[in-house]
């Protein structure tokens, strides 16, 4: 009772305050450092935002009958960002910045657009709006199911100090400012997990399906529940079929509207590749030869653990350890999956973190790594401080600049997959069932 009534409350207003200032530091920047302002012939009330291209291509299919990967829908969706359509005739001959912004266009499976679809009767102010209050349900929402899924052992003021810093994180306040789909994938996956973990393994399959919106996010964690579901086929193939008629009702739906989308959208995938450039995060912070051996690395390390994991129930420590492994490498090598916002994946294994904190820390040395993982990981919150000071004290040559801040969440995901290796030796082998914490989420 003393530790819940000092110590817990007291981490709780800690981390809360730190929160707070993120969330302050984040309110006052200028908001060009995160959204793209329309072009003056194309103004809305608002910014524009990663929702505009599935808005734009959902209103223009579905009230026009327009091709949302045809030439007319990616022309307007770059006049209202630039004010005039790009050039790509000479893409070859032009910087990357230059080349980057050809990737502004519709790029998602088709069936996205049922996701916008009851807003492309609204002004995109609006929908935006609708799609602010939408998002911070998902968020809270993807939380509360990780905590379910992981059931760390923490205490009221422990649970709401990581929901602070969790919503006011890079990753959550980027993910939000730029309105980014991947924010609904990430709870759907959260959801995938939790109701494999309880054992509604058809409802599991459905939701991984409609995940595969943005199919980046979604691909290893696709193979990883497809090993999974192989180890015991008949006690698990609920997941598959629900898998399977989800994701062909949702092809079939978009068939009908746009016919022969499917086969159309391999070069719209491989078009934005190129423009993009389609680099992982180790591609971002290493070289090639560096981020090729640490890429190989890590396969050997997660594929072996998952496939001696693929026989563990879903509500098993070494499950939940594989998963969180899954999703680390998603953000750490999948392609295009580099922005901070993916970092929302992360939440799994860093609960995972917190309820191993004891173990992680029972030697000198791990104590020593541990110590470092945690002073790396906050960072952030840490910078945003010195850069509030600096602001309030209206320093004329700041120490912290803006750029420094929003990269410095950039580490983060190596310093998780270095917790998960530490942690695979507490799990591996075993079943090790996860205590049933009651959070008030079991949907029995």
């Amino acid at each position: 009772m003393s530790r819940f009534l000092s110590w817990g409350w007291t981490r709780f207003f800690l981390l809360f305050l730190c929160g707070a200032n993120m969330c302050f530091l984040w309110s006052h920047m200028h908001r060009s450092s995160y959204a793209i302002r329309p072009s003056p012939d194309h103004a809305t009330a608002k910014p524009l935002t990663d929702l505009y291209p599935p808005w734009l291509a959902a209103r223009e299919l579905l009230i026009h009958g327009r091709d949302p990967y045809g030439s007319y829908v990616t022309r307007e969706i770059q006049i209202a960002y630039f004010g005039s359509e790009l050039e790509e005739t000479h893409a070859a001959s032009l910087s990357d910045a230059q080349r980057f912004s050809l990737a502004y266009r519709f790029a998602y499976p088709l069936y996205a657009v049922f996701l916008v679809a009851p807003t492309i009767r609204m002004d995109f102010d609006e929908a935006q709006t609708v799609f602010v209050l939408f998002f911070s349900f998902t968020l809270c929402a993807g939380g509360s199911l990780w905590l379910g899924f992981v059931r760390p052992s923490i205490i009221a003021p422990e649970i709401a100090a990581v929901f602070a810093i969790f919503l006011s994180s890079i990753p959550v306040l980027q993910g939000l400012s730029l309105l980014q789909p991947g924010l609904l994938v990430a709870a759907l996956l959260a959801g995938t997990a939790y109701c494999a973990c309880r054992g509604y393994l058809f409802l599991a399959g459905a939701l991984l399906a409609v995940a595969t919106i943005r199919p980046q996010m979604a691909l290893l964690t696709i193979a990883w529940f497809a090993l999974w579901l192989s180890a015991a086929w008949s006690q698990r193939q609920s997941l598959f079929w629900g898998f399977v008629s989800t994701l062909a009702a949702l092809l079939f739906a978009a068939e009908l509207l746009a016919p022969g989308w499917l086969l159309r959208y391999p070069h719209v995938l491989n078009l934005y590749a190129s423009y993009t450039g389609a680099g992982s995060l180790l591609t971002l912070l290493m070289p090639v030869p560096v981020h090729r051996l640490l890429t190989v690395g890590a396969l050997f390390i997660v594929a072996p653990f998952c496939w001696r994991t693929r026989h563990q129930p879903a509500n098993s420590a070494p499950f939940a350890l594989a998963t969180s492994f899954v999703l680390t490498l998603t953000v750490t090598i999948i392609p295009t999956v580099v922005a901070s916002f993916n970092q929302i994946l992360l939440l799994p294994a860093i609960l995972l973190v917190i309820h191993h904190w004891g173990e992680l820390r029972r030697t000198r040395p791990l104590h020593i790594i541990s110590t470092a993982f945690s002073a790396i990981s906050f960072l952030p919150w840490l910078l945003g401080i010195a850069l509030t000071v600096e602001v309030v004290l209206h320093i004329t040559r700041p120490w912290i600049s803006w750029m420094m801040l929003l990269n410095s969440s950039l580490a983060l995901p190596l310093v998780v997959f270095g917790w998960l290796v530490l942690l695979r030796h507490n799990t591996e082998g075993t079943p090790n069932i996860i205590e049933d914490v009651d959070l008030g989420l079991d949907a029995k």
